[in-house]
């Protein structure tokens, strides 16, 4: 019996200190001085009649002549703040950086010249420099040679809406290394009308193409990229009934991943 009565002293001492220590954790000292300012810490070192170290959440130490001190107190740790949850929406600087690889891009272009589609796919080398190769389908304006009027006549012109494919070599890349930033990309290829494909008379509508544009991009957190631009286009195509060598300002739409 006198053994289970000291087997449960010991229980009860140790339950108590364990309660008391994690009681004590839950709490800070606060050292009041007599000039009226406060240290809050935990007191490291206590010599009475002489001196009292005091340490800081920074790991900072102060020590103080007990003559300075006015009192001391114990008051509850300040509770930390949980970080707010991650808007999924949030823009700022929330975007994911791309690296090296390939990548793919869609655009819609509009224009004098006409409209179309461009596919792109290529390789990024860097945040500066990308290089792609496109396949194209546009509707262009070109200008048809009507048939002479008689003998000396100068015949006339129309505006006509030809279908033509082209292939482009593109480079591009981004200035800014942000969720906004602005981009460059230059294109030059080959066009060519497969409806005047004609292996008699060989009057095929074909020609050089380039394109010069600068626009903005706006970078997500899912590595989807939408971007809007400017762009100059020049086309040389032609035979013998019609041509388009005339430069046109249009826009451009794409998407990229």
């Amino acid at each position: 019996m006198k053994n289970l009565k000291i087997i449960l002293l010991l229980f009860v001492t140790t339950f108590s200190f364990s309660a008391m220590a994690q009681n004590i954790g839950d709490y800070i000292d606060v050292v009041h001085l007599k000039n009226g300012s406060k240290i809050k810490g935990v007191i490291v070192e206590q010599i009475p009649g002489e001196k009292i170290k005091i340490k800081t959440s920074d790991g900072s130490e102060y020590v103080f002549a007990e003559t300075d001190v006015l009192k001391f107190t114990r008051e509850e740790k300040p509770k930390e703040n949980l970080k707010p949850k991650e808007n999924p929406l949030s823009y700022i600087n929330n975007y994911k950086r791309k690296g090296k690889g390939y990548f793919f891009e869609a655009e819609i272009l509009n224009g004098g010249l006409g409209s179309g589609l461009r596919i792109t796919n290529g390789y990024r080398f860097n945040q500066y420099a990308k290089l792609g190769f496109a396949l194209g389908g546009e509707m262009i304006n070109s200008i048809y040679n009507g048939p002479y009027t008689g003998m000396g006549g100068n015949g006339y012109q129309v505006n006509n809406q030809t279908t033509v494919l082209s292939a482009n070599l593109s480079i591009s890349g981004d200035i800014l290394d942000k969720r906004i930033t602005p981009f460059y990309q230059a294109e030059l290829g080959y066009g060519i009308d497969p409806n005047t494909i004609n292996n008699q008379s060989f009057e095929v509508f074909q020609g050089l193409m380039s394109s010069t544009m600068f626009g903005v991009k706006f970078k997500t957190k899912k590595k989807i990229e939408y971007k809007l631009g400017v762009d100059l286009r020049t086309m040389s195509l032609f035979n013998s009934n019609a041509f388009i060598n005339n430069p046109s300002i249009g826009f451009r739409f794409g998407i990229g991943f």
